[in-house]
């Protein structure tokens, strides 16, 4: 399996630890890293407030859990195979505040299987996983299928995009027919409420009476 993201330039690839006008250098427990600021700045929220005035920095962190995150700065991919790796690098990617990492199902299944089976912190480490992967990447209907999951229900960050996703793709299907406001329910929409249970806000209910139980 592999993330990609966003479209980088394949020249920037080269300039990974490349003294090549490199303006900043990474100390790791084992090595060091020739690093550019506009690249970690640009993709990381804490890099992007500590190192304006910096030109070393130290950094305490497993070196090649650190570099997966680094290269991804740097060329917008990361392939794992196992779950534990994938797990790693967005919580690495969470701690460094590397936001919207492209999500497919794939990764959305694992996160969740993850998580339900940790005995400990599974809110807190689900809400971490799901902030930095970009949800909206994913089929509203998929992400549905998992509205009743307990742990996702307790998710502000997931009910908060399926709720923006289904008034996006669905509100244009409800029709006002006269002036008192009455509803045209269509049975797309009758079906996708039902499905989406207590996913939907308190407003959205509002607007469907008697509809989601």
């Amino acid at each position: 399996m592999s993330i990609t993201g966003r479209t980088i330039s394949s020249t920037l690839n080269k300039y990974f630890n490349n003294k090549e006008y490199s303006d900043l250098v990474l100390h790791l427990p084992t090595e060091k890293i020739f690093c550019h600021k506009i690249v970690l700045a640009s993709n990381s929220g804490f890099f992007n407030k500590t190192i304006k005035d910096q030109k070393q920095l130290v950094v305490e962190e497993d070196c090649e859990e650190f570099l997966n995150l680094l290269k991804y700065m740097y060329t917008g991919s990361f392939k794992y195979k196992k779950t534990k790796k994938l797990i790693k690098f967005l919580l690495m990617a969470s701690k460094y505040s590397v936001r919207n990492i492209p999500a497919d199902t794939s990764m959305f299944k694992r996160i969740v299987l993850y998580t339900k089976h940790i005995k400990e912190n599974q809110q807190e480490t689900l809400d971490k996983l799901l902030n930095v992967i970009d949800l909206r990447t994913l089929d509203v209907n998929f992400l549905l299928e998992y509205s009743e999951e307990q742990l996702l229900r307790s998710s502000s960050i997931f009910t908060e995009i399926v709720e923006e996703d289904c008034r996006k793709k669905e509100l244009d299907k409800v029709v006002l027919v006269n002036t008192k406001a009455k509803i045209k329910i269509t049975p797309k929409l009758v079906s996708l409420s039902k499905k989406a249970g207590r996913v939907f806000s308190r407003a959205f209910k509002a607007l469907i009476p008697k509809i989601i139980k």
